[in-house]
């Protein structure tokens, strides 16, 4: 699996502007500087009700303008609506109203994405760790030939 770092930022939501439909490849938040200028990262779309989550969406940014965010459309599973009963999980582009919470989170394909570079290099990690342990005990064991050689 590619690696994708996906970027990441603490506390980061806004709110959108105006509607968006279900086809909509962009929002516009009312503070985009606050958003990450690098990319990829994922954002979570919610459209509460008195303070319940009705709408959520996870989507990711693919890059900013200003106030503007490209968004790719339901690219993670989510649950969708915290009224259900049962709450399902969905991977479906909404409609939002103005208003809707626009957040940049920790979703689980970032968790994943560090997983799998820890897992696919875990053996790279290890072999360099010994291979530094290595010159290590090689440069202790020149520096004793030195200090040898200098008290001849």
């Amino acid at each position: 699996m590619t690696f994708i770092k996906y970027e990441t930022a603490n506390n980061v939501s806004s709110y959108l502007v105006s509607a968006i439909s279900s086809n909509s490849t962009s929002v516009i938040v009312n503070d985009g500087w606050i958003f990450p200028s690098s990319f990829p990262y994922m954002i979570t779309i919610e459209q509460q009700l008195n303070g319940q989550t009705v709408t959520r969406e996870i989507a990711k940014v693919t890059a900013r303008s200003g106030n503007t965010l490209t968004i790719e459309r339901a690219v993670e599973y989510c649950v969708g609506d915290d009224t259900a009963n049962p709450k399902t999980l969905s991977k479906v582009a909404h409609s939002f109203e103005a208003n809707s919470i626009v957040a940049l989170t920790m979703t689980a394909w970032t968790l994943q994405d560090a997983q799998n570079w820890i897992t696919d290099n875990a053996d790279a990690i290890a072999s360099t760790n010994i291979d530094i342990s290595d010159l290590s005990d090689r440069i202790d064991n020149i520096e004793e030939d030195i200090s040898l050689l200098q008290n001849l």
